[in-house]
C-alpha cells in the first residue's frame, strides 16, 4: 500500500484510488435500503435507485429459482461510481467480488454504472450472495455453479429463462479437460486454478439440475443442517452413487458433449420495491474505507487508521467497531462494545460482538450477549446470520 498522497486518496495502483472523505474533497456518498440489499454508492439519487431496483429484481429471479422465495439476509453492496475507485475495491482481473466482511454481511463490490461485461459479473455475484440465504454456508464448487448457472437468467415476454449460458461459455468447457472431480471438490480460492474451478463447478451444477434436482435440493438441505465444514458427508448422503472420481469425471464429460443443457422456466414474479434513501455521513464513509481496506485489499493497518477516523466522528459506529475487532482481536473491550450496543440494540451484530469478547475473556456474561444476539437476529428478517450460531448451545 502506498503513502497517502496529498491527504486525500489513498493510491492503490496505476489509475486506482479508494474514495477520499468528504472534508478531503471527496464525493458524498449515500445509503439505499430496501428489504434485501444496502446500497452505499456515490452515484445520483437516481441511478441508485435504478440500481437497488435492479438488485431486488435479481433478487425475487434468484430467490425463486432457488429456494420459491425464501433466501434471507440483507445484502451490503459497495457501488462506485469512478472506475479507478471501483479498481481500488477489487482484487485484479474481477469485474465484481462477493466475500463475508468484516461488517458479518455478505458484500459485494460492482459497478454503480456496469456495462455489459460488468452486468454479467454482477448478475454472477449477486447470485451467489443469495443463494448464502438459502445455504449459509457452502463449499467453493457449489457458489461458483449456482453463480455460473442463475447469471444465465433472461426475461422475455414476462417469463423468467434459466439455463441457456453464453455460446463461448460452452465452446470453451467442450474444448477443454474438465477439472477432475476430486480437485473440484479439495480446492478453495487459495488453492487451484479458479477459472478452471468455475467452469467444471458450472457443468457440474448443470448436471445436477439436469439429471438429479430431486437430489439436489435435498442436498442444499442437508448442508443447511450439518455443522460448519460436513460438505463431503452431505455430498457421500445424498449422492452415494457418485462419489467424486473417474466415474463422475465421465459423467460430467458425457453430459456437456452429448446432451442438451436443462432450462427453467417460471413467470417474472411482481416486484415491490420501496427504497429508503439517506446521505452517510463522514464516519461512515470511513468505516466503508475501512471495510474495503481490511478485506479486499488486506491493508490491516490501513483498515484501523480509517476504523480510528470513523470512531472519532462517531464513537458507537457499529461498522468500524466491528472492522477494528477483525483487524485486531484485543483493540476493542468488552465497556466499548456494550457502549455499542447500548446505541444498536436490536442489531444482532452487536451482541455478536460482545459475546466474542467475553468468551476470549471467558467471562460469565457471554451467555446473555448469545441469547441477546440469537433474539435480536430472529426479530431482524433481513439478518445474515449465520443459523448454525443460534441453532446449538453456544461454544
Amino acid at each position: 500500500m502506498r503513502a497517502l498522497i496529498a491527504a486525500t486518496v489513498v493510491m492503490l495502483g496505476c489509475g486506482s484510488a479508494l474514495p477520499a472523505l468528504p472534508s478531503q474533497g471527496g464525493a458524498p456518498w449515500r445509503e439505499v435500503a430496501t428489504d434485501h440489499f444496502t446500497l452505499w454508492t456515490d452515484s445520483s439519487s437516481e441511478r441508485a435507485r435504478e440500481l437497488v431496483t435492479q438488485l431486488e429484481h435479481q433478487y425475487v429471479i434468484f430467490s425463486t429459482a432457488l429456494a420459491g422465495g425464501k433466501a434471507h439476509g440483507r445484502v451490503l453492496v459497495i457501488a462506485p461510481r469512478i472506475e479507478n475507485e471501483l479498481r481500488a475495491f477489487l482484487p485484479p482481473g474481477n469485474d465484481a467480488y462477493i466475500a463475508m466482511s468484516a461488517a458479518l454481511q455478505f458484500t459485494v463490490i460492482a459497478d454503480a454504472y456496469p456495462d455489459d461485461r460488468h452486468q454479467l459479473g454482477l448478475a454472477y455475484v449477486v447470485a451467489q450472495a443469495i443463494s448464502h440465504g438459502v445455504v449459509y454456508r457452502q463449499p467453493a464448487w457449489l457458489e461458483d455453479g449456482i453463480g455460473s448457472f442463475l447469471e444465465t437468467a433472461r426475461v422475455r415476454d414476462g417469463q423468467v429463462q434459466l439455463g441457456t449460458p453464453p455460446a463461448e461459455r460452452v465452446r470453451f468447457v467442450r474444448r477443454h479437460d474438465l477439472m477432475p472431480t476430486t480437485d473440484l471438490f479439495a480446492c478453495d480460492d487459495r488453492a487451484c486454478n479458479i477459472a478452471w474451478r468455475k467452469a467444471t463447478a458450472w457443468v457440474l451444477f448443470e448436471f445436477l439440475v439436469g439429471k438429479h434436482v430431486d437430489e439436489l435440493d435435498r442436498y442444499l438441505i442437508r448442508l443447511a443442517e450439518l455443522p460448519p465444514d460436513s460438505f463431503a458427508q452431505a455430498w457421500r448422503e445424498v449422492f452415494p452413487a457418485l462419489p467424486p472420481g473417474p466415474q463422475l469425471d465421465k459423467a460430467l464429460h458425457d453430459f456437456i458433449t452429448y446432451e442438451a443443457l436443462p432450462t427453467i422456466a417460471f413467470r417474472d414474479p411482481e416486484l415491490h420495491v420501496q427504497p429508503a434513501e439517506r446521505m452517510l455521513s463522514e464516519p461512515e464513509i470511513a468505516a466503508l474505507r475501512a471495510v474495503a481496506r481490511l478485506q479486499f485489499l488486506h491493508d490491516r493497518a490501513g483498515a484501523l487508521e480509517d476504523a480510528a477516523t470513523a470512531l472519532a466522528g462517531d464513537p458507537t459506529n457499529l461498522i468500524a467497531t466491528l472492522v477494528k475487532h477483525a483487524a485486531d482481536s484485543h483493540a476493542v473491550t468488552v465497556d466499548t462494545a456494550r457502549a455499542v450496543a447500548a446505541a444498536h440494540d436490536s442489531d444482532w451484530r452487536a451482541w455478536w460482538l460482545i459475546e466474542r469478547i467475553e468468551r476470549d475473556a471467558k467471562a460469565s456474561d457471554a451467555d446473555d450477549a448469545h441469547a441477546r444476539m440469537c433474539a435480536a437476529a430472529a426479530a431482524d428478517p433481513s439478518a445474515a446470520i449465520d443459523p448454525q450460531l443460534c441453532a446449538a448451545p453456544a461454544r
